[in-house]
């Protein structure tokens, strides 16, 4: 199958770190380079007509830094493309991911880090964010979306990487999710809606607009018969059901 085709745009005030940038993307199947700016300043305003699907973006700038430039990106209600934050700088890395940065890069940057960069961004993005379609789609086929494989989440002082195997259930709390996994629960950036489209949909199922499970967690339904139904989890959790209980009964059997 063909790699999601992505346009890329670089921010960096320095020019040697752009060159490099550009160089090692050039070698990236799949990748497009749409352009480059040299400030914070300069790519808040191409950006207002460019959409490239991934930013490669250099924390420290001058007059407005890559944190800021999201910041205003966000406050102006455009499209946020996803976010590799560059820096030589490792104490930036939680924060980048606070940021929900899809991966941060440390300079100078090597070939084979990059492209395990490129393939977490893959997994994340929608297929429907891509610049070309795959072998499928150019056969008429539905194209299917990445399923995620693991969640950067932040622990104390430290990005924990968790298996969306480990993932009990995702709960949503306005523009973000808590994460609960085991005896864990961590709070991500990101809204129930996003999440869903990301994890694999024959391992989890949204039970209502609050709540997404996985499948194998949930132990039974209750209030059978009645208006209000319930599930319950392997620990006891409990969700209310608002989807239709024929549908949710089908997937929890296994049916497609």
């Amino acid at each position: 199958m063909m790699s999601m085709r992505l346009g890329v745009w670089i921010v960096d005030d320095e020019a040697l770190a752009r060159k490099r940038m550009r160089q090692l993307l050039s070698e990236e199947p799949g990748i497009e380079i749409l352009g480059e700016s040299s400030s914070g300043v300069e790519a808040l305003s191409i950006l207002s007509e460019q959409k490239p699907d991934l930013l490669f973006l250099d924390v420290e700038m001058p007059g407005l830094n890559g944190f800021e430039l999201l910041e205003r990106l966000a406050l102006s209600g455009r499209t946020i493309p996803a976010v590799v934050f560059v820096t030589a700088h490792p104490e930036f890395s939680l924060k980048a991911f606070e940021a929900a940065a899809h991966d941060y890069l440390l300079k100078p940057t090597s070939r084979q880090r990059l492209r395990a960069c490129l393939e977490r961004v893959r997994s994340r993005l929608p297929a429907s964010n891509a610049r070309s379609a795959s072998e499928s789609e150019l056969r008429g086929e539905e194209s299917v979306e990445a399923a995620l494989r693991r969640i950067a989440v932040r622990r104390h002082e430290k990005v924990v990487y968790v298996d969306v195997a480990e993932i009990d259930w995702v709960e949503a709390a306005g523009n973000y999710v808590v994460i609960h996994c085991g005896t864990h629960s961590d709070i991500l950036r990101e809204t129930l809606g996003d999440i869903e489209k990301q994890l694999p949909s024959d391992r989890f199922v949204r039970l209502s607009r609050s709540a997404l499970v996985r499948i194998t967690f949930i132990r039974e339904i209750s209030g059978v018969g009645t208006d209000d139904h319930v599930a319950i989890g392997a620990t006891g959790c409990e969700w209310k059901v608002t989807r239709n209980l024929r549908e949710i009964d089908r997937i929890l059997r296994g049916g497609s």
